[in-house]
């Protein structure tokens, strides 16, 4: 135990050249320990029921990321997946009240998708850094969100519940139907990533923009694409979150916004772009959904997690982060 610490702890001061490793074996020994912790404090954290509720966790914060990874692999930020995601959570919460779940999911994704491509012609056409461009948007989507429904939260119909409730359906023991819609997203998406020109052009604009315009690459086009996809994955998420809540409410976003964002830097995808991926989103999802639950089982107030949370995601920040290339984070 004690060579094992040794080593994570030297994984946190790890020199520039390996950032890429230390990041992701920090995160597994992080994984490591706090198992290790959990499961001598509390036998019933390898228990299956609690191993259904990490898994839970897994997959929503797994869904609500995967497209923020593109951004910021492209070496930019978007904070506007909070708003987002309130306002796709009414939207779904109205629609299917309405029209059903035939017409109100395909909606939404596509609400996602088009949320997302504003918010990125809103940082292509003004030039400005994308923290402040998709801060500005989160704002107008939240107030977007609850404008629509008054403030108050949007309670799903009975029989919309009972239909929603076949994503709860276990295909065999231990295996949630969600979980199965979780894994094709996450297999779309490391396709899209590592098969295709468009994953590639966004690590090399993540790794040097000129580069990139200099062989190119529309630079602008990639990453509206990428905070499409960004808002695509946030409406997946939503919906998700809507089977769980059984409502649309018009804040959930802000209380999920540090959640998604640490999901994508903890599991090692740098800030300044280029390093990482979405099998490292993966990690990332599992970190916190670890963290989250070994605190309950230690009777941590909730009201706290988020403190141990912003501190996993300092560390992970400056280990990964490239202080040579820190002025091009956009």
């Amino acid at each position: 135990m004690k060579d094992f610490l040794k080593r994570f702890f030297t994984n946190l001061l790890i020199n520039e050249d390996n950032k890429k490793v230390s990041v992701e074996a920090s995160a597994m020994g992080l994984i490591l320990t706090l198992c290790l912790v959990a499961s001598i404090t509390d036998s019933s954290f390898l228990g299956a029921r609690n191993f259904l509720l990490i898994l839970d966790s897994v997959t929503l914060y797994l869904l609500m990321a995967l497209g923020l990874t593109f951004v910021l692999l492209s070496g930019s930020v978007n904070l506007s997946v909070g708003g987002m995601l309130s306002l796709n959570c009414v939207i779904f919460a109205m629609m299917s009240n309405s029209m059903g779940l035939k017409w109100s999911i395909p909606m939404v994704l596509l609400c996602g998708f088009l949320e997302g491509v504003i918010t990125g012609y809103v940082f292509k056409i003004f030039k400005i850094p994308s923290f402040i461009a998709t801060y500005g948007m989160m704002g107008l989507y939240t107030s977007f969100g609850v404008v629509l429904c008054g403030g108050t939260p949007i309670v799903l119909k009975m029989d919309v519940m009972r239909s929603l409730r076949i994503l709860n359906y276990m295909v065999v023991p231990g295996v949630k139907l969600q979980y199965l819609f979780a894994a094709v997203a996450f297999a779309v998406f490391i396709f899209i990533q590592k098969r295709t020109s468009f994953g590639k052009f966004v690590v090399a604009i993540g790794n040097s923009p000129e580069a990139a315009r200099h062989i190119g690459v529309n630079i602008g086009r990639i990453k509206i694409l990428c905070y499409g996809l960004s808002g695509f994955s946030t409406a997946i998420g939503s919906i998700v979150l809507c089977t769980r809540l059984y409502s649309g409410d018009p804040t959930v976003g802000t209380s999920y916004l540090l959640l998604i964002v640490a999901v994508v830097i903890v599991g090692g995808t740098s800030l300044s772009g280029g390093t990482g991926g979405i099998l490292n989103t993966l990690l990332g999802a599992l970190t916190i959904s670890i963290i989250q639950d070994v605190l309950q089982i230690m009777g941590v107030n909730i009201y706290y997690h988020s403190v141990f949370i912003g501190l996993v995601m300092i560390v992970a920040v400056a280990i990964s982060l490239d202080k040579k290339r820190v002025l091009i984070v956009k």
